[in-house]
């Protein structure tokens, strides 16, 4: 799978006035995007079109870098709508060349080309692991927010009987055997253990977190982390 990382490099929104009008302008127009489709691709071109839009309007800088095992595209910070519409377009269009995932090789990236703060926002399912250093080191110089996609298939399994299971990170099969309560019961709990670990490290650093339900709103959540984060800076 391939994690969205976008990249609002910014002086900031101007002022909390117009953030709102934005937000809400940008609802209007994310409720027809929402309508591509479902699964994680609209997922991350409509979080890459409310971010990249939002930078436009303002006048700030928005980039994207898209990164599996490798470094698969750079847009270098660029003002205006072109921009944006650049961001979406990618996200919505470029497969990936990898299956894997290195968030540890993006967050090291970024820290290494963003020379001035920026707001950093990370788009996966922070399903990696090693990634705890540099996710530190980038955040002790931006602001980072997680914005982690939520499928509940990977906490919650149907009672369907046995079933292959391909993990998307290596390619392996495994038969999984769902009708097991047992199985059931471990894979939720393991879910829960990975999603309190996650928590735990992003507070340590410094990191938001906003969840966003696969296939559900996108926009909601987004639209409750700005007004938290406006509450927060009064």
């Amino acid at each position: 799978e391939l994690p969205c990382l976008h990249i609002s490099r910014s002086r900031g929104f101007r002022n909390r006035c117009t953030e709102r009008r934005l937000v809400a302008r940008r609802c209007r127009a994310l409720d027809e995007v929402q309508r591509l489709g479902d699964g994680l691709t609209r997922d991350i071109v409509v979080i890459g079109d409310f971010e990249g839009m939002m930078a436009a309007e303002t006048g700030d800088k928005s980039g994207l870098l898209l990164c599996s095992e490798e470094m698969e595209l750079e847009l270098p910070p660029r003002t205006g709508t072109r921009q944006a519409f650049r961001i979406t377009r990618e996200a919505l269009y470029r497969e990936p060349l990898r299956t894997g995932t290195s968030l540890a090789l993006a967050c090291d990236h970024l820290g290494r080309v963003l020379k001035r703060r920026a707001y950093v926002f990370l788009i996966g399912d922070f399903l990696d692991e090693g990634f705890e250093r540099p996710l530190g080191q980038l955040a002790r110089r931006h602001d980072v927010v997680a914005l982690r996609l939520v499928d509940g298939r990977h906490s919650s399994l149907p009672a369907v009987g046995l079933v292959p299971w391909r993990d998307p990170e290596t390619g392996r099969v495994l038969q999984v055997d769902t009708g097991s309560a047992r199985v059931r019961d471990a894979m939720a709990r393991l879910a829960q253990d990975r999603t309190d670990r996650l928590r735990e490290l992003l507070l340590r650093r410094g990191v938001d977190l906003v969840d966003i339900e696969v296939g559900a709103s996108v926009v909601d959540p987004l639209v409750a982390y700005l007004h938290k984060r406006e509450r927060r800076l009064r």
